[in-house]
């Protein structure tokens, strides 16, 4: 049986109840963190969760809270506003307190851009398990990947299919209208660059990508995966056609 989840807030350096508006109604707990610089707290049978936002917290809270989080139940999720959601975790206690004081000392750093990539050359050993074997296969499986149909000549393209299994299908469906399937946004600019480059060359492209993408409900949360790209052969009329799969993972761009 489930224990009830218990509920904390720390604000101006000391725990206190969660605030309510002058008509007594608790006020949003969004409201709180982002508007209010709160400190939010839960603890239940799958870890610590702390929540906060980076530019309006009150740093004595986020020392409170250094201090204080130790003593809840691990895992530790630290979730953190900047331009986005992050999330983290931490397995045990150890290193807590020197990754909140280092989210501490970067509350000034504010994230201007919304998309980061960086390229590698693969280590097979080193890629996540669905990179690797779509590695040493060659190719990527029409059910885990998305395939993208692709103009080099207009520097143009457009979203194919999007297979069941892939990373994009678990968060946002196979729907080809879905957010990540939308072009001509700074997102689309910034991840479609390899496409073209692949093509060019005619060799597959393993890349690390970080980005602030609303999920299905609207909510702006920072995304790592990884991923691999292939050209795969003629599509209609000019488009020649690149598959992408790729996985939700830890990825070598460091933010904050």
């Amino acid at each position: 049986m489930e224990n009830k989840p218990r509920e904390f807030w720390i604000g101006s350096g000391q725990l206190m109840p969660h605030p309510r508006a002058s008509t007594g109604t608790l006020i949003p707990s969004d409201y709180v963190i982002r508007k209010m610089g709160g400190v939010h707290i839960t603890v239940d049978d799958n870890g610590t969760t702390m929540r906060w936002d980076m530019s309006s917290a009150n740093w004595s809270s986020l020392y409170f809270a250094r201090e204080w989080l130790p003593n809840m139940p691990a895992p530790y999720a630290l979730k953190f506003f900047n331009a986005g959601w992050f999330t983290e975790t931490l397995p045990a206690p150890d290193g807590l307190r020197d990754r909140i004081h280092a989210l501490i000392t970067r509350a000034d750093m504010h994230l201007s851009d919304r998309v980061f990539t960086r390229t590698f050359v693969p280590q097979p050993k080193l890629l996540p398990p669905l990179l690797r074997a779509s590695w040493e296969a060659g190719t990527a499986d029409e059910d885990d990947s998305v395939e993208c149909a692709v103009d080099v000549g207009t520097g143009t393209h457009r979203v194919e299919r999007v297979g069941e299994n892939s990373a994009m299908a678990n968060v946002w469906g196979v729907s080809r209208e879905s957010q990540p399937c939308r072009t001509g946004n700074h997102y689309d600019r910034v991840v479609s660059r390899a496409y073209f480059d692949v093509l060019r060359n005619g060799r597959p492209h393993y890349d690390h990508v970080f980005a602030a993408m609303p999920d299905p409900g609207g909510e702006v949360q920072w995304r790592s995966y990884q991923r691999l790209i292939y050209p795969a052969g003629n599509g209609q009329g000019r488009y020649r056609l690149i598959r992408v799969v790729s996985e939700e993972c830890q990825v070598a761009i460091p933010l904050l």
